[in-house]
């Protein structure tokens, strides 16, 4: 099985924006290397992808728009992307190629909604030659593939691929966060500027990882308001203050941070590391 992260591979990934920080409950993976054709509702459907993409928290949801109503179809999964029009008189593109699974037994019902979620199972993904487990570092593309019709009778579609790169397992604070603490933010400094050797808010992270991870994690807020929450607690992002601060618009104390800028680094690290037990 190709893992795309081969220095075959890695230079067009990243030329298309393809390669993906670990994820989280907001959107993961990236559709852009392979469009959709219109369908009979007169545009292309869209493909997303939700959840996790640390391959121990089996947490990945797709889901598929601006389907026709009413018109059955089955997901489609390969370790390899591709670019095959019109295969088998379809009127839609291809975007895998190599071996390809079928989630055949579990054809959806777009309805009237024209739409489809469903839920991915990353120990069981089909292939030809029978069910395989998602590893760490590799890459997956799932695309839907449905009955239409076109002026002339009924044909088939696709949607546009949706390529998920997997995490390297989970995240540490010394090799992941902590360059993300210590980087400049997006319209306002790095969080150890004012959460370092200052201690703005009663937050002192210091100057090296071992502090700052000592600083966090299982480590009570003394600022005003937040007093006694945990910044970090292993394993439970909702009673970790930290997320919740860097998260939310409205956090359950103070404001959003980094105050009136915005974190340069990805969430979704935070959110797996914090998932992942915080290791250092």
């Amino acid at each position: 099985m190709k893992n795309l992260k081969t220095p075959l591979f890695t230079p067009l990934l990243a030329l298309l924006g393809l390669l993906s920080a670990p994820g989280a409950a907001a959107q993961i993976g990236s559709s852009g290397f392979c469009s959709g054709v219109a369908n009979s509702t007169g545009n292309p459907s869209e493909i997303t992808g939700f959840g996790s993409t640390v391959v121990s928290q089996n947490d990945v949801t797709l889901s598929v728009t601006s389907l026709p109503q009413n018109s059955l179809g089955y997901f489609i999964v390969g370790p390899d992307p591709g670019a095959t029009f019109n295969p088998g008189g379809s009127t839609g593109t291809l975007c895998i190629s190599g071996a390809i699974g079928r989630y055949a037994g579990n054809v959806l019902n777009t309805g009237t909604s024209g739409a489809v979620s469903f839920s991915v199972d990353l120990t069981a993904l089909p292939s030809p030659t029978g069910n395989v487990a998602v590893l760490p570092t590799e890459d997956w593309v799932f695309q839907f593939w449905h009955r239409d019709t076109t002026p002339t009778g009924p044909t088939s579609n696709f949607s546009p691929g949706l390529i998920i790169d997997f995490a390297p397992l989970v995240p540490t604070f010394s090799d992941d966060i902590w360059p993300i603490l210590a980087q400049s933010n997006i319209n306002a400094p790095a969080c150890i500027t004012c959460h370092g050797s200052g201690g703005f808010g009663g937050l002192n992270m210091g100057f090296t990882p071992t502090m700052g991870y000592a600083a966090l994690v299982n480590a009570q807020s003394s600022s005003p308001g937040c007093g006694g929450s945990t910044y970090v607690v292993p394993g439970d992002l909702g009673a970790s203050l930290l997320y919740d601060k860097l998260s939310n618009a409205t956090p359950s104390c103070g404001s959003q941070m980094p105050l009136n800028g915005a974190l340069a680094g990805d969430i979704n690290l935070i959110r797996d590391w914090i998932l992942g037990g915080a290791p250092f």
